[in-house]
């Protein structure tokens, strides 16, 4: 959804509507829909991604970089974080890559390290993240031929604020991942942020009282929870019986 249409949302329910004497300006609340963002889909299962053809493993060479521009924003410092699930397949040959850590990976090497003498098709992988979050990969053997590779991971939330689009476009442009509930769950805990820290003399001119502060936090928690099942349940395999005599 529009971040435009959530900031609306917001304002609506502070009674903040008035564009000439507002409490909070526009850049203030897309902050704290940003910021509300990151802590929400922070507790949230972490989205999966799927890429054709993401990176190709050179002929003669055993190391790669996963890309770090897969998502929508991809501008300023917003390139993508991986949260943990990568799993790599050859297109050569339709099998993944089996997982290992970078000791195993380096135990197979043992002493050569000219990726040129363990030449063949890859069958392993090991990962390591850099200080810049630029995600590093070894394959073992080395590639003979190159070797296209199709990802599929699981990303780190993406931060609003690293949007540029097409270099002309401002907030009102950025899409909210978002589905309706967890939606609704950032317009309740951002309303109940910017009201906890309105001053009084606003909070009487808005005829709004800090006491619902507890219930919008307890309405954003609920949908989250919500939310997490949903997405949890799209996951699961089991099946609950029940035995009646």
């Amino acid at each position: 959804m529009n971040l435009g249409y959530i900031r609306d949302r917001i304002r609506v329910r502070l009674r903040d509507q008035d564009d000439k004497f507002p409490t909070y300006s526009g850049v203030e609340v897309d902050i704290a829909i940003a910021d509300a963002y990151l802590a929400l889909q922070a507790q949230l299962p972490a989205p999966h991604l799927y890429t054709s053809s993401a990176f190709t493993i050179s002929a003669g060479g055993d190391t790669f970089t996963l890309p770090a521009t897969v998502t929508q924003w991809t501008g300023n410092d917003g390139g993508a974080e991986y949260a943990g699930d990568v799993r790599i397949r050859l297109q050569s040959t339709g099998l993944f890559l089996i997982p290992m850590t970078v000791g195993e990976i380096d135990a197979y090497r043992n002493g050569t390290p000219d990726a040129s003498i363990h030449l063949n098709r890859p069958y392993s992988f090991c990962l390591w993240e850099e200080k810049d979050q630029d995600v590093q990969g070894r394959c073992y053997p080395g590639a003979q031929a190159a070797e296209a590779c199709d990802l599929f991971r699981t990303l780190s939330a993406d931060d609003l604020r690293d949007f540029v689009g097409a270099g002309t476009d401002d907030m009102d442009d950025v899409e909210v991942q978002f589905s309706r509930i967890a939606g609704q769950a950032l317009v309740a805990y951002v309303a109940a942020d910017l009201l906890e820290r309105m001053p009084e003399s606003e909070l009487e001119k808005r005829r709004m009282s800090s006491a619902v502060i507890p219930s919008w936090r307890r309405e954003a928690g609920k949908l989250l929870w919500q939310e997490g099942a949903r997405q949890k349940s799209l996951l699961e395999v089991g099946r609950i019986q029940r035995w009646i005599s």
